[in-house]
């Protein structure tokens, strides 16, 4: 059995077990939400009958019967979920009725409704203002039972009836298919992430030497053979940080009510691009660099750089810069149509300081930092460490830089192989480098930054990473297999000037002949 047959079966079984739970826990919950609305749409209906009496009671009238019949078509037109409407004076004789054939479709039905309110067979109170029977109704199709949730309230003199039908209407319906889809999603999201941990097992076996790597084109798939990866590199780190942020942007709405909030990055072009926002009750996640941008490269965007936190338009914006260490990452931007108090914008930092943390945390280690497509470190990742090895580079602290360019001579390749390709050799540039660099993807390149390593051992290190990666052969077919000719730019520090760019450096050495 394969292992995607066998993911499959387990996302399957955990699917079922996720419906089952939900029908048999979650529902009773809906149905006390939908009673709940009930109630509220009832105490309104008592309240427009309040108003409808009291314009009579001031010009000092009683109401007629067309007067009762138009106020009960009011109600039906206003309220479209409501099966019958009745009252009776306080003999129980009735005075008026009407019907929503929608709910109510015989005559029959209606009248034994009817005869059991006027034989006071429904008890209500005001610890249990509603009942619910159940009633059969004869229709072409048969016999068909029927739930009916009955309302009673008396009203100066009178008793006003108000029988719902069993049915979640439009708004319940569309949350219920929410929640259906979401636990959806969520066995999705599960069953992928399990797929995936188990396509990361190396391959055992084959000979020490060539490795090969399948792209299996029918297939679809990418697989390794020969000698095994024996770990995953441990900057193959990629998850969603969405559903975070989303969770942690509906907190803040609901505790300061605001309009919206939302997740700018930093990037090197000294611009901060909105990634993430909540706005109303939609949440958005933004790919274009473009979309909406805020300019920091100014004295305000340097305060904001620093730390400072920054209110604008009166107060009805909240600027609260993201830093993590000594990097600027970005900023939380809150919005609210009233604006904020001194003593709120304190109390809304205090309670921001363990969200803030948990965000800086979450773009280290996951979309912002990380390659969707391979796993790896980003471009962005490469940047901010490269920035801080400039920095430390200016205390007396040397790195160096490699560059790697796979496929420069390879056009039989997509890049959608690339990317599995790049993922698959990615624990063996691991065991070169180990713990003294990251590998990011850097566009169509590999990056590798190295912390406190001169240009001899870099050197070295690019001739192993070379060497290592020249034994790779890539079967595109069975009848072609293609030689990884990789190609490594090397840049150092140590004896260059300052202001120099390094990776410009190492990626011109990519172009020399070896």
């Amino acid at each position: 059995m394969s292992t995607k047959f066998k993911v499959i079966a387990a996302g399957s079984l955990l699917l079922i077990m996720s419906l089952f739970l939900y029908f048999t826990v979650r529902f009773k919950y809906i149905e006390r939400d939908y009673i709940a609305r009930l109630v509220a749409t009832t105490n309104r209906i008592v309240k427009d009958y309040r108003k409808f009496e009291k314009r009579f009671t001031a010009r000092k009238q009683t109401p007629s019967r067309d007067d009762m019949s138009s106020y009960l078509k009011y109600v039906h037109g206003k309220y479209r979920d409501i099966a019958l409407l009745a009252i009776t004076d306080d003999a129980l004789s009735l005075r008026l009725s009407s019907k929503n054939d929608r709910f109510i479709r015989s005559a029959s039905l209606f009248e034994t409704i009817l005869k059991d309110f006027t034989q006071d067979r429904f008890t209500v109170s005001k610890t249990s203002p509603f009942i619910i029977r159940y009633y059969d109704e004869k229709t072409g199709r048969g016999v068909e039972q029927l739930k009916f949730y009955i309302f009673i309230n008396a009203i100066d003199g009178l008793r006003l009836l108000i029988v719902y039908p069993y049915t979640f209407g439009e708004t319940m319906l569309a949350r219920i298919l929410l929640e259906l889809l979401l636990v959806l999603l969520v066995v999705v999201i599960v069953t992928a992430a399990i797929y995936i941990v188990s396509s990361r097992k190396p391959a055992e076996g084959g000979a020490r030497g060539a490795r090969t790597i399948d792209l299996e084109r029918a297939g679809l798939s990418a697989s390794r053979g020969g000698l095994a990866a024996g770990r995953d590199a441990p900057n193959v780190v990629y998850d969603s940080l969405a559903g975070y942020i989303h969770e942690v942007f509906r907190k803040i709405k609901e505790l300061y009510e605001t309009e919206s909030v939302s997740l700018y990055m930093f990037h090197s072009s000294g611009k901060l691009i909105k990634t993430m926002e909540l706005k109303g009750i939609a949440f958005m996640r933004i790919d274009s660099v473009s979309f909406d941008v805020i300019d920091v490269d100014n004295a305000a965007g340097m305060e904001l750089r620093n730390g400072a936190t920054m209110m604008l338009d009166d107060g009805k914006k909240i600027i609260l810069p993201l830093r993590y260490g000594n990097s600027f990452l970005g900023s939380v931007n809150i919005a609210r149509r009233d604006g904020f108090s001194g003593t709120e914008v304190s109390d809304i930092k205090s309670a921001l300081a363990g969200i803030l943390k948990n965000i800086h945390d979450y773009i280290l280690v996951n979309d912002m930092m990380s390659d969707p497509e391979t796993g790896l470190h980003s471009k962005m990742y490469f940047n901010l460490r490269y920035n801080e090895a400039l920095k430390s580079w200016a205390g007396g602290k040397d790195f160096s830089i490699l560059v790697i360019d796979l496929f420069s001579k390879i056009e039989q390749i997509h890049d959608n192989e690339k990317n599995k390709i790049l993922k698959l050799i990615a624990p063996s540039i691991l065991e070169v480098v180990k713990s003294e660099g990251s590998i990011c993807k850097y566009d169509s390149l590999l990056a590798i930054i190295l912390y406190d390593i001169k240009s001899k051992k870099a050197v070295a290190m690019a001739r192993s990473i070379r060497e290592s990666l020249a034994r790779y052969r890539i079967k595109v077919n069975a009848a072609a297999i293609v030689q990884l000719a990789p190609r490594v730019g090397v840049s150092s520090s140590e004896g260059a000037e300052r202001g120099q760019d390094l990776l410009h450096q190492a990626v011109r050495q990519l172009a020399q002949p070896e």
